[in-house]
């Protein structure tokens, strides 16, 4: 279902907008130093974005620590899930740049594409999550998968809007524990507009 853009807000509601997606990105920084609380963190402030982006509020913080207090195992279980393989990528990635194994540049090409596209699903099933009031993580990952291979193109556009923020958080680091509320915003909007959702206006 289509939802008609919301009137574009005025510098005030912007501000505030931007400062909440700031607190964000501190309470996802806090809550990703515990290794087992960090997918759930991811989830519930998904989740809290995606009110963000579909009505410019952000629901009671009562409801956001039940979200992350229903997420914190399946949340852990999903983390792993993704962690495992991009380890094992990243570790073939150095070992090709350093020509510990064969291959050379084609094979190193085809290790980050891979790793675009884990990047990419794993983006848009945490946007679905949030969505979805942070339940449903199977659905959550099929929805990823049908879409980004009816629009290959949103993986395009996903990749550096995660890419841009660690980027960012790299080169000014004291940024970094801003950035995570401001690249969840920015993945609920692709995706919204690629997916014919969008409501931001």
């Amino acid at each position: 279902m289509t939802v008609e853009p919301l009137p574009r807000a005025d510098w005030r509601e912007s501000v505030a907008l931007a400062a909440d997606l700031a607190l964000v990105g501190i309470a996802v920084t806090v809550g990703c130093l515990s290794v087992v609380g960090a997918g759930g963190t991811l989830v519930a402030a998904s989740v809290a974005v995606d009110q963000a982006a579909a009505h410019r509020s952000f629901p009671p913080v009562r409801h956001l620590l039940g979200t992350l207090r229903q997420a914190l195992l399946p949340g852990f279980g999903a983390l792993l899930a993704v962690a495992v393989p991009a380890g094992l990528l990243l570790l073939d990635a150095l070992a090709l740049a350093d020509g510990r194994v064969p291959g050379g540049v084609p094979l190193l090409v085809a290790t980050g594409l891979v790793a675009a596209g884990l990047v990419a699903v794993a983006s848009v099933a945490l946007v679905r999550l949030g969505q979805t009031g942070g339940r449903g993580y199977r659905a959550a990952l099929g929805y990823a998968a049908r879409l980004l291979a009816r629009r290959p193109l949103l993986a395009v556009a996903v990749v550096p809007t995660v890419a841009a923020p660690v980027l960012l958080g790299a080169l000014v680091p004291a940024t970094a524990p801003l950035v995570p509320g401001f690249a969840l915003f920015g993945l609920h909007a692709v995706v919204r507009r690629l997916d014919g959702t969008h409501s931001i206006g």
